[in-house]
């Protein structure tokens, strides 16, 4: 298994890129639905449900039956071709929520933080023999932190 040889030939590569051609176009196509085709995956549901149905039997099951019938680089190539573009697409959304999180998270607690005049870190430096700042014990808790 971890020494397994991948096919490399035309048949393979044209699996490989039939399949991650496929998906990325259905994805294509199904984003600019989302976003400039207003109300047509709602009146569509059942023509958009039949398209991905059809598009994970080709590119999913499809290589898979193959496989099962008999080994050979057409199957070895869609397998990979599918992984690949799950890859792919998973580091793209992966980043795009890591960032949304950052912005939307650090820039909130930023925002809000600056309104109520609180300050996390001491940006201006001066010049001092020692850096420590000493606590204040007071009887509230509010004035200690």
């Amino acid at each position: 298994m971890l020494f397994d040889k991948k096919p490399v030939g035309k048949l393979f590569k044209f699996g490989k890129a039939f399949s991650f051609y496929t998906m990325l176009a259905f994805l294509t196509g199904v984003l600019y639905l989302i976003v400039f085709g207003h109300g047509f995956l709602e009146e569509n549901i059942w023509s958009f449900a039949i398209v991905f149905a059809v598009m994970i039997l080709i590119n999913v099951a499809f290589p898979r039956i193959l496989k099962m019938i008999k080994r050979n680089s057409l199957s070895d190539g869609m397998f990979e071709g599918s992984k690949e573009f799950a890859e792919k697409v998973s580091v793209v959304i992966t980043w795009i929520t890591l960032t949304a999180t950052y912005f939307i998270g650090v820039g909130l607690v930023f925002i809000f933080s600056r309104l109520a005049g609180k300050k996390f870190i001491e940006i201006k430096t001066k010049k001092k023999a020692s850096y420590w700042i000493e606590k204040k014990e007071s009887g509230k808790i509010e004035e200690m932190f």
